[in-house]
């Protein structure tokens, strides 16, 4: 058992985060690992955010963290402030944490600030080709196949069709250079475009924008679950068992 045992009490003594650091907080979590391959559309798992006093500990210009995102405890803190998550996946009874010694939360800190995640929090690049790799059309003829109770056919069947388009608007003009210079880019393309070119990127943010529909039902889960950490933090009624916002 932890030494460190984070209750309501110790959550109301930490400063709570500004909005920039809540918002940049909110997107590390999407990013911090690479969700669409370790959790599950059958059993999501559960995450719970919280304040926590050694949050991002234990980094220094010394020994800075090696992986992406923040690299020391003076940068943690500079972006996120003292929030800090942990999860744990189906059937685990313990709870895993990216840095900081172990703590125990209090039980009705989990009934407030818990969610469940689904692999559609992920903003990573490699999600929609991965999640389709399991979840796809490939992955529907596999036998044994289930059909997770959660996971609309419809999003997943349109980010096929659009994958199928992208690849063919690739092959239009060269596969490996265009899916290069053009995957997840904002940046604009070095020469005039041609037909192809134009047709490849609006295929790639029509990806996009069909990938949203997973996404956005956790990105409103874990809004709600930090606004009731901030209604805790505040000294409001956060502790009525909670409606997951799911659409």
């Amino acid at each position: 058992m932890s030494d460190l045992v984070i209750d309501v009490a110790s959550v109301r003594a930490l400063p709570w985060p500004s909005d920039p650091q809540v918002q940049a907080f909110e997107d590390h979590v999407c990013y911090a690992h690479s969700w669409y391959k370790h959790l599950s559309f059958l059993e999501p798992s559960t995450f719970v955010v919280f304040l926590a006093a050694d949050a991002g500990a234990g980094f220094d210009e010394a020994r800075p963290r090696r992986h992406y995102g923040w690299a020391t405890t003076a940068e943690y803190r500079h972006r996120f402030g003292h929030l800090d998550f942990m999860w744990r996946y189906p059937g685990d009874a313990g709870w895993f944490r990216d840095d900081g010694d172990s703590v125990e939360l209090a039980d009705e800190l989990v009934a407030a600030c818990s969610l469940q995640l689904d692999p559609g929090v992920s903003t990573s690049r490699d999600a929609v080709t991965v999640i389709l790799s399991l979840w796809g059309r490939a992955a529907r003829e596999n036998p044994g196949w289930r059909q997770p109770d959660r996971l609309d056919a419809d999003p997943i069947a349109r980010l096929d069709a659009l994958e199928d388009a992208v690849a063919a608007a690739a092959r239009a003009h060269d596969a490996l250079e265009l899916h290069e210079r053009i995957a997840w880019s904002t940046e604009p393309p070095p020469v005039a475009p041609s037909a192809a070119w134009r047709a490849a990127l609006l295929a790639q943010e029509a990806v996009a924008a069909a990938y949203h529909v997973l996404h956005a039902p956790n990105r409103l889960r874990l809004r709600g679950a930090l606004a009731r950490l901030a209604e805790l933090h505040r000294g409001t009624d956060a502790h009525t068992p909670h409606r997951e916002d799911a659409t």
